[in-house]
């Protein structure tokens, strides 16, 4: 009898162990499952103070389509109001990023701004580039953006754009890229807007020389409700004009 609740205890020891083991294990595989999802927790809005000080990271798509003037300025125009407006409502001891999607020709500081009139004037010093910009490009420049100002650890992040179709295409943002940055896109301009550019110009066989005529090649796009006919393009090299064409 004493040999037989021995042998008993001993069976229930292991299977205690048997059972232990077999969670530990369990738990060590959800344990790399999170860790390869790589999950993160947003603080519920309604938990942030509303008055507590942010740090603003507004990113203003500066790319060629935003010279589209209007009656009332250009899109870049509506997107620097869009931007102030936007600014002018943070709480007091907020700090700014202002951000030129494609660069901009002057020197920009990516050290966050201490006042509005700062901010302001760099706003104000943003020109339209001739260079494209992504979805890629805006979600680097506000992630490393935002790693500044880390004494502020609320982040309002915002882009302002026209959103040209072109160089934001469905998929540009895939899970491998995209990170946990909440971006609040505003879209300005008419989303429907007809846009015509020069993609691509190049001189034909990459050499030129003195005794033969230059041949360059130029590529159009154009996207729009309609097709375009009778569009005149002209080639001019230091204010003349070399060559003219029209076409659809």
């Amino acid at each position: 009898d004493f040999l037989r609740e021995a042998l008993q205890r001993h069976r229930r020891l292991i299977q205690l162990r048997d059972l232990l083991l077999l969670a530990l294990r369990t738990l060590c595989v959800l344990l790399f499952g999170l860790a390869m999802a790589r999950p993160y927790f947003s603080r519920d809005a309604s938990a942030i103070d509303p008055g507590q000080p942010v740090h603003a990271v507004v990113i203003v798509d500066n790319s060629l389509s935003m010279g589209y003037q209007r009656l009332d300025g250009t899109l870049l125009d509506e997107a620097k109001s869009r931007a102030l407006d936007f600014l002018e409502r943070l709480p007091p001891g907020s700090r700014f990023s202002i951000v030129p999607l494609c660069g901009s020709a002057t020197a920009v500081s990516r050290e966050p701004l201490r006042t509005l009139t700062d901010a302001r004037d760099a706003l104000h010093q943003i020109e339209v580039v001739d260079r494209t910009a992504s979805a890629v490009a805006a979600l680097d420049l506000a992630r490393e953006a935002a790693s500044r100002a880390t004494d502020l650890p609320t982040k309002r992040v915002v882009f302002i754009g026209d959103q040209q179709v072109s160089n934001w295409p469905t998929g540009a943002v895939t899970p491998a890229v995209a990170d946990p940055l909440d971006m609040l896109v505003v879209p300005v301009g008419d989303l429907q807007a007809e846009n015509a550019w020069i993609e691509d110009f190049r001189l034909q066989d990459g050499i030129a020389d003195v005794e033969t005529p230059a041949v360059f090649v130029a590529t159009l796009r154009y996207e729009g409700t309609s097709p375009r006919s009778s569009v005149p393009v002209t080639l001019t090299v230091e204010g003349v004009e070399v060559a003219a064409k029209t076409v659809d």
